[in-house]
């Protein structure tokens, strides 16, 4: 999870149980906050908002049972993005 937004406690921060589960941890932070759990072993849930919102971008990765990956070479003629929009332009 990537905080795309400063999220403090008015603005519905993560939280999570402990091993314990007695105490609920909140992550804060600025944006640009990477955040790597795994989420299929750890209880956690988006506080609610009270006064700000939360925009975050999450991903979620799947390990794969392929013994083969085979890669398309030319792309789709409906493809709209001839540029990664995450790399920087000189």
């Amino acid at each position: 999870m990537i905080y795309l937004s400063d999220v403090d406690e008015n603005s519905g921060p993560l939280a999570f149980k402990t091993d314990d589960e007695k105490e609920i941890k909140e992550i804060k932070g600025e944006k640009g906050t990477v955040i790597f759990f795994n989420n299929r072993k750890t209880m956690h849930a988006g506080m609610p908002s009270i006064s700000k919102e939360r925009t975050v971008l999450t991903f979620l990765v799947y390990p794969t049972l392929r013994n083969e990956i085979n890669y398309q070479i030319t792309k789709p003629i409906n493809a709209l993005c001839n540029l990664n929009p995450f790399s920087k332009l000189s």
